[in-house]
């Protein structure tokens, strides 16, 4: 049983793909160069794949101080919150 304060606002649990970071970094290793070199491939082949690290921190933190409006446990998997990170009303889940 839920705590009464996490059943009013509702739990959201995120589910983000691969999470590139703005910031340069040296990478530690080979994969993640050359993750890092074809990311720009990666978002418009497969923009339900990544996201940004900034778009996917700016949401958590909205999420958690506004909610979603749904009140309810829901699981965010990257499409939706890419969809609220892009100002978003509502999520569109299937």
């Amino acid at each position: 049983m839920l705590p009464v304060w996490l059943r009013s606002h509702g739990v959201y649990i995120f589910r983000p793909g691969d999470i590139y970071p703005e910031q340069p970094r040296r990478e530690p290793n080979f994969s993640y160069r050359l993750l890092r070199a074809i990311y720009p491939a990666f978002r418009v082949l497969f923009p339900n794949q990544v996201i940004r690290a900034d778009d996917l921190a700016r949401t958590m933190v909205d999420v958690a101080v506004r909610g979603t409006g749904k009140g309810r446990t829901m699981v965010l998997e990257n499409r939706d919150i890419r969809h609220l990170a892009a100002g978003g009303a509502g999520i569109a889940l299937d």
